[in-house]
């Protein structure tokens, strides 16, 4: 009773079902034949032979079928056929991109297709891309809005998501895709260096502990 074939291409004999779907491999089918049969028939090895022997061939059919559905569907889909799967929306693998994370890009991908341009989508995408969930939809005019990240996402991460946002918002409204360059608690702080102040030590912040009456620079803005 095989659970693999030599041309699969990650199929896991150990997956039975797949998340999210109603999907179910069933290796049953010898033993449910056998238990149908009637009961003058148990018991009777050429018959019970023949029989495991036809329905064997079933089992055969529920492997294939299994593995042509898991191996192409994208949340189980890996290697060769996971790269097929982003061509056809357009999506190559990142050079040293695992699977998990050509995944997601390709789901990304494919939410953008879809989208209608709602806050509901544009934040959907902004949380697969990146991974978090603090994502919202700030509403300015009528026809603009941001979509504000309140994490620390890299530069160029957020030009790409921008540049998604931008190809999944409706015509005619203007969205902008807002993140943070630095941790909130970096953002706005006092200067933690308390040493002996001097004109243009920068370094002192707002207050010198030597003494009350003197105080520095601003550090440091961040826009």
């Amino acid at each position: 009773m095989p659970t693999s074939f030599p041309h699969s291409y990650g199929y896991d004999p150990s997956m039975t079902s797949v998340a999210g779907t109603s999907l179910a491999l069933d290796l049953t089918h010898v033993d449910r034949a056998h238990n149908r049969l009637l009961t003058q028939f148990k018991g009777k090895p050429r018959i019970e032979g023949v029989v495991r022997a036809l329905v064997r061939q079933v089992v055969h059919l529920e492997v294939a079928t299994w593995q042509l559905l898991v191996e192409r569907l994208l949340s189980t889909a890996a290697g060769q056929v996971l790269d097929r799967l982003g061509e056809i929306v357009g999506v190559r693998r990142a050079p040293g991109a695992d699977d998990a994370r050509h995944r997601r890009r390709i789901g990304v991908e494919i939410s953008v297709l879809r989208s209608r341009g709602t806050a509901g989508d544009l934040i959907g995408i902004a949380r697969l891309y990146s991974g978090e969930t603090d994502v919202a939809i700030d509403q300015r005019l009528p026809c603009e809005a941001a979509v504000v990240l309140a994490f620390e996402l890299a530069a160029e991460e957020c030009f790409e998501l921008a540049r998604l946002i931008t190809r999944a918002k409706s015509a005619g409204h203007r969205v902008t895709t807002e993140y943070l360059v630095q941790p909130v608690a970096e953002s706005l702080a006092f200067s933690s260096e308390l040493s002996t102040w001097e004109p243009g030590n920068d370094a002192t912040g707002f207050g010198w502990s030597g003494d009350a009456a003197l105080g520095g620079s601003l550090a440091g803005v961040t826009e």
